[in-house]
């Protein structure tokens, strides 16, 4: 289930609309991370940090959305179960999985999710403004 922490900071601005919004998403996520974590015997470890790509970030204005592109290695090979992103005062948090199957998975890991330490992964995330 995703959750979005942080939103009453932007909340309490005056804006007028989505695009207004959206240009505060994207000042708010434009140095923003990815943490993705499993378990191992009931401890959480992480088993991915990506960063966000230098030309990672976008605003769709047709859809009202805002599309992150993340990079980095595979620290740990654990099966991935959660994610984290990091803004400046925003964190999105959620539930992830390499299986299309599984119920209530926010993010499905793509393919370049190869499970082996030391693998690159690049990972797409997408933020609709119009649901915020």
């Amino acid at each position: 289930m995703r959750r979005i922490l942080g939103l009453d900071h932007l909340l309490n601005k005056q804006v007028t609309g989505y695009v207004e919004y959206s240009h505060m998403f994207l000042a708010e996520l434009a140095n923003a991370t990815m943490k993705i974590q499993g378990i191992r015997e009931t401890v959480p470890i992480t088993v991915a940090e990506l960063k966000l790509l230098d030309d990672g970030l976008f605003y769709d204005r047709y859809s009202q959305r805002i599309d992150l592109l993340f990079v980095g290695r595979i620290l740990h090979a654990e099966v991935p179960l959660s994610y984290a992103i990091q803004g400046e005062s925003i964190v999105v948090t959620g539930r992830c999985s390499t299986i299309k199957q599984v119920c209530g998975v926010d993010l499905l890991l793509n393919e370049s999710y190869t499970g082996c330490m030391g693998d690159i992964i690049r990972q797409k995330f997408s933020l609709a403004i119009n649901n915020l």
